[in-house]
């Protein structure tokens, strides 16, 4: 969330497909191998109502078979507010730079590097 706007939707009663017309997201990269798996995705467009950005992509590097590494850039021309949202089950808890919580039948960490 970008300056507490969500990704670009036309109004709620949008009648016309041109409405979407510049908004697509797009995978730039896609890599797979026994061992991982690389996907980096462009979203700039997604922000387009948004002043100012420039870019926004995500990197995900899936190490097989437990591990998610997933970097969010940001690139804009203006200060913003950047708002990140997490889904967790139950029992959410803090740890210095880990975020932990139930995700069915396992624990969900996440740690914040930056």
């Amino acid at each position: 969330v970008i300056d507490e706007k969500n990704q670009y939707r036309p109004e709620e009663y949008w009648r016309d497909a041109n409405d979407f017309a510049g908004s697509d997201g797009f995978i730039e990269i896609n890599i797979n191998t026994q061992n991982y798996n690389f996907l980096s995705a462009n979203a700039t467009n997604r922000y387009k109502h948004v002043y100012g950005i420039r870019e926004v992509k995500r990197d995900i590097f899936f190490v097989r078979p437990d591990y998610f590494i997933i970097y969010d850039n940001i690139n804009a021309d203006t200060p913003h507010e950047y708002t990140w949202i997490s889904h967790f089950g139950s029992g959410v808890k803090v740890e210095r730079n880990w975020v932990k919580g139930n995700a069915g039948n396992q624990t969900l960490g996440i740690g914040i590097l930056n």
